[in-house]
């Protein structure tokens, strides 16, 4: 099975990340994370992010520094390489296509949510847990 390039953004305005909840889907059932979308070919993972966030919430971020780059498998089997980035807000209130809710959350409060587990990792590394 091939892997698939994943990014994901956290998104800071004021102090508060942009967290956002997925539509319930045939193998997923309905987590929070971090925005973001797939790698098109050809796309760098800063531009993939720009994109997706453009694309998925209607804002305008800046893309800072990565985070962290993982592979996972999926419950699906399904093998993703996530990379996930620091970015700022710039502009936009964010309008849902593909999630039910979005929320601007304080950092310790992320463990508080019910994340997808790749996104749990990086929770995990905001924060500087194991």
């Amino acid at each position: 099975m091939s892997r698939i390039d994943v990014v994901a953004g956290v998104i800071e305005k004021e102090g508060k990340i942009l967290i956002a909840k997925r539509k319930a889907r045939r193998n997923l059932e309905s987590k929070w994370e971090f925005p973001g979308g797939k790698m098109k070919k050809g796309e760098t993972p800063e531009e993939c992010l720009i994109r997706e966030i453009k694309e998925e919430m209607d804002l305008e971020i800046r893309v800072l520094s990565l985070i962290s780059s993982r592979k996972h498998k999926l419950p699906s089997g399904e093998e993703i390489h996530l990379h996930a980035y620091f970015a700022e807000y710039l502009s936009g209130s964010p309008k849902l296509t593909d999630h039910v809710e979005a929320r601007w959350v304080e950092r310790d409060n992320l463990l508080n949510y019910d994340f997808f587990e790749p996104d749990l990792f990086i929770v995990k590394d905001l924060l500087g847990k194991e």
